[in-house]
């Protein structure tokens, strides 16, 4: 939808614009044009790898730039396939095949990219406390920054809603992508007339959601093959939502679906239980 979107207003927003003067310079004309800056550094996190590539790309591409990305090193393993994607769809489409570069590589790739005095633009997309690292480190060289972070998005519930939509919709808006996802609802905010009956509803339907690994020739009218939260990205993310929950937990919040490590004597457990809190 971002690349439709692109294609077909793209263009016009790249037009000239006129400016009014003011009336002491009434016999002048003003008006913004836009150029390119050059070359872009992207850095973009581990979730949605494909996904948040081609949005940064894409953008910086038609209007004019090169686009240097450095992926997470949580997802490396596709770097070499995209990259092979994008330089033949460049070359076939007559462009320079290197006007897209992807870096593997940790946090001193990132801050080398930040660093770099041949780099015009920096957009970053991940936690706010590494977004103020690679605002410092752009800042030396003035290159201006676009900060796409972390937050704690709110879902609200009115006693108007129809409940039964306004669940399921919370529900995927919390758990799509097991939670991994920079606009996961995070906190939801129910009015008190319905809060009960929400707390009830909300309850019975995230304490069935099934939890697992499918199997890789999965059958989709096959039910019994079917998950509806997979396995998270990393053992540190699992640890760091447990380590919330409990935290939570001892501190007076209730457990109304979840709340507890699945049993496993896989120390790499991937697998969290679907956790819905109340009474924090």
């Amino acid at each position: 939808e971002k690349l439709r979107h692109l294609i077909a207003h793209g263009k016009n927003a790249l037009l000239p614009e006129n400016r009014s003067v003011p009336t002491m310079l009434f016999v002048k004309k003003a008006r913004v044009e836009y150029y390119p800056f050059g070359v872009i550094g992207i850095i973009i996190p581990w979730n949605y790898p494909f996904h948040n590539a081609i949005s940064a790309i894409s953008s910086a591409v038609f209007c004019g730039n090169a686009a240097v990305v450095k992926v997470s090193e949580w997802s490396t393993f596709s770097r070499a396939k995209f990259q092979k994607l994008f330089q033949e769809t460049l070359a076939k489409r007559g462009y320079n095949p290197d006007l897209i570069q992807l870096l593997p590589g940790y946090g001193d790739t990132g801050a080398a990219l930040c660093a770099c005095p041949d780099i015009q633009k920096i957009l970053f997309i991940g936690s706010p406390e590494t977004g103020k690292r690679v605002m410092a480190t752009a800042s030396q060289n003035l290159t201006p920054v676009i900060l796409e972070l972390g937050g704690k998005d709110p879902f609200i519930i009115l006693k108007e809603a129809e409940l039964d939509h306004a669940i399921e919709v919370a529900l995927r808006g919390v758990f799509v992508n097991q939670g991994q996802n920079c606009i996961a609802a995070e906190r939801v905010f129910v009015e008190s007339d319905v809060y009960q009956e929400v707390c009830d509803k909300i309850s019975k339907v995230g304490s069935k959601l099934r939890v697992g690994c499918p199997p890789c020739n999965i059958v989709i009218e096959d039910s019994s093959t079917m998950v509806d939260c997979g396995a998270m990205t990393m053992p540190a993310q699992v640890k760091k939502v447990d380590l919330l929950v409990q935290d939570a937990l001892s501190k007076g919040a209730v457990a109304l679906a979840g709340g507890k490590p699945i049993p496993t004597k896989n120390e790499h457990q991937l697998l969290y239980p679907p956790t819905i809190l109340t009474n924090l």
